[in-house]
């Protein structure tokens, strides 16, 4: 009877470690699949929201740029006989430049080399290869600058390209959509105080 009874139990045995055997083999497919995707899913949302963050604070960097251009051309405007703003060296219009090019007092001189500003900042994205032909119309992420008159500017107003298409309109931020000039259709608009 030992010898049935171990027999039993060992076949009990043989029984439990295969049931255990057939319910833990690995995953399936269609498990795996489902992983997969939900990772894919998530990846695609956090990178989303990562780019987005990048964007806003990319603008926030443009909207400080402006302003501290803002105070340089105010310094400048200061020193310059006649208290005018400095001219633009626009090509082909002379009203219209980029902010590299803002020439106060010296021609070929900068707002930088002039001493009003530490560095002319550029835009964040750094491609700086678009042009300034109007006042709201910057291209490419450059920031502008419209002087007015030509000859001895009384006015002035910066510009630079928005990303973000959500960003409410508000006076310095005017909606371009007509110009189609900037991605978002969202420019940030900053004029010399009246």
């Amino acid at each position: 009877m030992s010898k049935n009874n171990s027999t039993i139990s060992e076949r009990k045995q043989a029984i439990t470690i295969q049931r255990f055997n057939n319910y833990h083999r690995g995953f399936t497919l269609i498990e795996l699949l489902i992983v997969t995707l939900l990772i894919g899913i998530l990846t695609s949302v956090g990178i989303f929201t990562y780019s987005s963050a990048q964007a806003k604070a990319r603008d926030s960097r443009r909207k400080q740029d402006l302003n501290d251009i803002k105070k340089a051309l105010e310094l400048a405007r200061e020193d310059t006989p006649g208290s005018y703003y400095p001219p633009c060296d626009g090509t082909p219009n002379p009203n219209y430049c980029d902010v590299k090019t803002i020439s106060p007092n010296n021609p070929g001189q900068n707002l930088a080399s002039q001493g009003y500003m530490k560095d002319v900042p550029q835009d964040p994205l750094g491609l700086h290869s678009g042009n300034c032909f109007n006042a709201y119309q910057s291209t490419n992420y450059t920031y502008c600058y419209t002087a007015s008159p030509a000859a001895s500017p009384t006015s002035y107003a910066l510009t630079a390209c928005l990303e973000n298409k959500k960003e409410p309109l508000e006076d310095s931020v005017k909606d371009v959509t007509a110009t189609g000039n900037c991605p978002s259709n969202r420019t940030l608009y900053i004029t010399n105080p009246q």
